[in-house]
């Protein structure tokens, strides 16, 4: 285990968990997770995965208050998602590292909630 934290982004398009009716308004969506890219958990497996922590959503398209409001409500209540590393170490368009060093996940979680990144809508991106 290492002790330097490298902070990534992983843009992970949910949009299939979302009603109809809400995927008529938001268009592609996708969940922003934060992960240490230097931590590696294994769940009761021999593949490694990246513990991954939701920090915000993106939609395609702009959304009413109330659905942003509601869309918010859910995220705050989403927990913690393992993903393997090999899928998001091969995810290169839809993850975002910037090199930027941090003393914990908890001050690159506030930098990142305040200055956005959002995934090109215009690719396909691959997910696992």
């Amino acid at each position: 285990m290492s002790d330097i934290i490298k902070p990534a982004l992983v843009a992970v398009e949910e949009t299939q968990g979302l009603s109809e009716e809400i995927q008529a308004q938001t268009g592609r969506f996708f969940v922003v997770y934060l992960y240490d890219a230097n931590q590696q958990v294994n769940c009761c497996e021999l593949t490694p995965s990246y513990e991954l922590e939701p920090i915000y959503y993106v939609c395609e398209h702009p959304i009413s208050d109330e659905l942003d409001q509601s869309l918010h409500e859910e995220a705050a209540r989403s927990d913690v998602r393992y993903i393997w590393a090999s899928s998001i170490d091969g995810m290169e368009d839809a993850v975002k590292e910037d090199g930027s060093l941090y003393d914990s996940l908890e001050e690159a979680r506030e930098y990142y909630q305040g200055n956005r990144w959002e995934p090109d809508f215009s690719i396909k991106l691959n997910h696992p």
